[in-house]
């Protein structure tokens, strides 16, 4: 019966592997703190929004209110007698577009395009542009 041999990988010292997961914690660390420090502007305007109005100018600032006022949201709404709403979905409109129909990904992609109807079959696929639909023949 014949013996097979495992061959052994490299056998990192014991300094080697710590040195390794020590490095790895500390790229932990960081990314925790860097998340931490990038997330603390959303968390400030969500604590504030729900704070009272005499909370706001309170110093030093307080992290978190003391009695959440969670009818801000609805006040706003009637504060500006449904302009806000109107606005609010504009932001939403002009960010879809921004980031979803304008992308330059998507403009080297065909889009289907009303101005391109009725052609049928590929070519009523043709870029964002009409002017460029006469390509599509």
């Amino acid at each position: 019966m014949a013996t097979t041999t495992i061959p052994r990988t490299t056998i990192h010292s014991r300094s080697a592997i710590l040195t390794q997961r020590a490095s790895r914690v500390l790229l932990y660390l960081a990314v925790i703190v860097l998340a931490i420090i990038f997330m603390f502007p959303y968390f400030w305007t969500i604590s504030s929004s729900l704070k009272a109005t005499g909370e706001l100018y309170v110093y030093p600032p307080l992290l978190i209110p003391a009695v959440p006022q969670p009818q801000n949201y609805p006040h706003v709404f009637e504060l500006f007698e449904g302009n806000f709403a109107h606005w609010l979905w504009n932001t939403v409109v002009v960010t879809f577009f921004s980031v979803i129909g304008w992308s330059p990904v998507l403009r080297s992609w065909p889009i289907p395009s009303p101005a391109c109807a009725g052609r049928g079959g590929i070519s009523s696929l043709c870029s964002p542009s009409p002017r460029l639909c006469f390509l599509a023949k």
